[in-house]
């Protein structure tokens, strides 16, 4: 194997070298993330800002390009570009946005699983579960629509830590690993 750290070696994990050297990668982002949440937030909403306005882009030029239904692929392009660069120019206004529709979700979600529960007809030890659900969903959904902001740096900073025990694990695994014989190196 030579020395050089391909990159289907390193995302591939096929080596002990590589995936110590991702496991460190990982939990760094981790740690990163789990630092400062807010502004990994920020980021990643700037990040897919960019994407956004680049694909949006793409699909104007190609629907420009193209033979069929070429006004809604230029009208759809043009609203990813914008939706694009909304994102990047005002990233806490998306962030609130997602928040407020993942909240939206959870709480449409939580009561129509109470509601559902209620109308099964099986015994009441059978619906405590499905009760218990409903009311964490509803609760969560409620606590994102009041602080969406704050929510969503919660529930990044437990992704953080998610990670960090990712690349600790990534880590270790490396040393468990086999060190793979001699012929096999040199071929």
């Amino acid at each position: 194997m030579n020395k050089f750290m391909a990159a289907s070696a390193l995302f591939g994990g096929i080596s002990r070298r590589m995936f110590f050297w991702r496991g460190i990668l990982v939990l760094l982002a981790g740690a990163l993330i789990a630092l400062n949440p807010v502004i990994s937030l920020e980021l990643a909403a700037k990040i897919l800002g960019v994407f956004f306005a680049m694909f949006g882009g793409w699909t104007v030029l190609s629907g420009a390009a193209g033979t069929g239904r070429r006004l809604f692929w230029v009208a759809f392009g043009l609203a990813v570009v914008v939706w694009g660069l909304f994102m990047v120019f005002q990233p806490f206004k998306v962030i609130f946005l997602v928040a407020w529709l993942i909240a939206l979700w959870l709480i449409v979600g939580g009561v129509t699983g109470l509601w559902n529960t209620a109308m099964l007809p099986v015994p009441a030890n059978f619906k405590i579960l499905p009760v218990i659900s409903g009311f964490i969903g509803l609760f969560i959904g409620v606590v994102l629509f009041i602080w969406p902001l704050t929510s969503m740096a919660g529930m990044l900073w437990i992704a953080g830590l998610l990670i960090i025990i990712r690349g600790a694990m990534l880590i270790a695994f490396s040393r468990i690993l086999p060190e793979p014989p001699e012929e096999e190196k040199q071929t």
